[in-house]
């Protein structure tokens, strides 16, 4: 593109012409305007220099080498169904996301800061580990951390990958709000959920026995384990709650109970309310006796659960085939027989204080039950009566 493009009409056999270069020209090609009069000229090379010094002038020549790379990358893009212009338009995205994102350890450090308005102790301890895991790529902008980068974080050491999973989650969920990163980018990273992992649950046999060593060798622990069986609570929470929670139409679950630290009611049941009748405790007596943990094992090894306990002195041997303590293994036993009895799945994630969708439930507790079964949990009372 020429300096500076003056338009001079010049005289021809034809009149007079001026000359449009091919760099300017509409077409790329070089052009020559005639006309009859000079004026006419004159008048038309006037326009033709203001419209360039308004939309041209400003405008900077194209080397030859930059017009050749500019074509091969133009060739290059193509196979990917890319302009240079929507190319440009991509990377420039990339470059406006990484001037308003930040480090993952700023990023960590607002969301634990935030979740400690709302959860427990024992969750924001639990989100602090998967910062930890997460610590080698605490340098790095929340944009530009890729899938794999972040599995390989999570799996440098192989226990619980699929807790950090989720947490990692829950972090970059509330980074995306924030538009410091794309949430999607989760979408590829896989559980690791296998059906080893099913939850486990007790037999109404296993559930009686249970019931029957806790009243005949520990009677102080029956309210404990009644509330862990027939209302469903998290450990945690048993721990947590006092006598003052349990009202005669149900248990209140407060925001310093709760895991979530949300606040729930669980109605009573019949077979709770049995259970409980004649147990209650001055209000701001805890749920849990004292020793509550060493007493919790003696129980499970005495109804012939392999599991280890110091307070038994000579606790009888097991056989060999003695089943071991399913994690959470009251808590599922509840949720699943009250699928089975009528129990709203939907209403399971209120009383089970979940804060997901219902699918994960469904997955777990549907179907996992037989009705008979069911029924007969239901009817466990205490000192070997049952309940209608």
């Amino acid at each position: 593109m020429p300096r500076h493009a003056r338009f001079r009409p010049t005289r021809c056999r034809a009149g007079w012409r001026i000359n449009i270069p091919a760099s300017i020209s509409a077409t790329g090609r070089r052009e020559r305007y005639f006309f009859q009069s000079r004026n006419a000229a004159r008048d038309e090379a006037a326009r033709l220099r203001k419209q360039y010094e308004e939309s041209g002038a400003a405008a900077e020549p194209v080397s030859p080498s930059l017009a050749d790379t500019a074509r091969r990358c133009a060739e290059r893009l193509e196979a990917y169904g890319h302009t240079l212009e929507s190319a440009t338009n991509e990377f420039l995205q990339i470059l406006d996301a990484q001037g308003s994102s930040v480090p993952l350890s700023e990023a960590a450090s607002v969301w634990l800061a935030k979740k400690a308005e709302r959860l427990s102790e024992v969750t924001l301890k639990s989100y602090g580990y998967t910062v930890d895991r997460l610590a080698a790529l605490e340098d790095v902008l929340m944009c530009d951390i890729r899938p794999q980068d972040i599995e390989d974080a999570l799996e440098a050491r192989s226990t619980s990958f699929e807790m950090h999973r989720r947490n990692a989650r829950a972090l970059w969920r509330f980074s995306a709000k924030r538009g410091w990163c794309e949430e999607g980018i989760f979408n590829s990273i896989e559980s690791r959920e296998t059906e080893a992992r099913e939850i486990k649950t007790l037999t109404p046999a296993q559930v009686r026995k249970i019931l029957r060593v806790a009243e005949k060798h520990y009677p102080e622990t029956v309210p404990a384990f009644a509330i862990s069986l027939f209302a469903g609570l998290r450990s945690k929470e048993v721990e947590r709650i006092c006598w003052r929670d349990v009202h005669d139409d149900g248990i209140e679950i407060t925001t310093k109970v709760s895991k979530t630290s949300r606040e729930r009611f669980i109605e009573m049941n019949p077979t709770l309310k049995a259970w409980l009748a004649g147990r209650r405790l001055d209000g701001d007596c805890r749920i849990i006796p004292g020793s509550w943990r060493e007493k919790f094992a003696a129980v499970r090894r005495l109804a012939g659960f392999d599991v280890a306990t110091r307070i038994l002195k000579k606790p009888k041997l097991l056989p060999a085939d003695a089943p071991s303590w399913p994690q959470n293994a009251m808590r599922h036993t509840h949720a699943t027989v009250s699928v089975k009895t009528g129990a709203a799945v939907s209403d399971l994630v209120f009383e089970f204080g979940h804060s997901g969708s219902t699918d994960m439930l469904r997955r777990h507790y549907v179907g996992k039950y037989r009705q008979k079964d069911a029924f007969a949990f239901w009817a466990i009372g205490p000192r070997g009566t049952k309940v209608e």
